[in-house]
């Protein structure tokens, strides 16, 4: 999700049941809506949080806040983290799930990008991307021979 969405989410958004997040379009930043698919690990750590807060479904689940670069800059000082930015786990949790196998059109559907070559920006190969590039490549050949 983007920042601006995550910062707008109530918990009216989120179905534990289903265990998905809708994304309204008047919060979403191409003002379509979009349903996300929620992991195990989001849903327990949403369910926790709702329970600390006893949020009601208009509440936001972030308790409203504007921004949050000054606390991101301090959990990255604890964690001595550093050159990284808010935005840039967008790109890396988009390249995790074209990883994890899940289709590209997917993928572009849950974060929301309506274009393929704006996508492509965010998809960031690692060195084990790479060689399994290499590796379907051999099999496709393999299959020449």
């Amino acid at each position: 999700m983007r920042k601006g969405e995550l910062l707008q989410l109530r918990w009216l958004d989120v179905d534990f049941e289903k265990a998905v997040i809708v994304i309204r379009s008047s919060t979403a930043k191409t003002r379509r809506p979009r349903t996300i698919g929620m992991t195990s690990r989001l849903q327990a750590t949403l369910a926790e949080l709702l329970k600390l807060t006893q949020g009601g479904e208009w509440d936001f689940v972030f308790g409203g806040v504007k921004d949050c670069k000054k606390a991101f800059g301090n959990a990255c000082r604890d964690a001595k983290i550093t050159d990284l930015r808010f935005h840039d786990l967008r790109h890396t949790a988009t390249t995790r799930m074209v990883q994890s196998g899940a289709p590209p059109s997917i993928t572009m559907k849950m974060t929301g990008h309506t274009q393929f070559s704006t996508f492509a920006r965010y998809v960031n190969p690692d060195a084990q991307a790479a060689r399994e590039a290499a590796s379907y490549l051999d099999n496709f050949n393999r299959k020449g021979e």
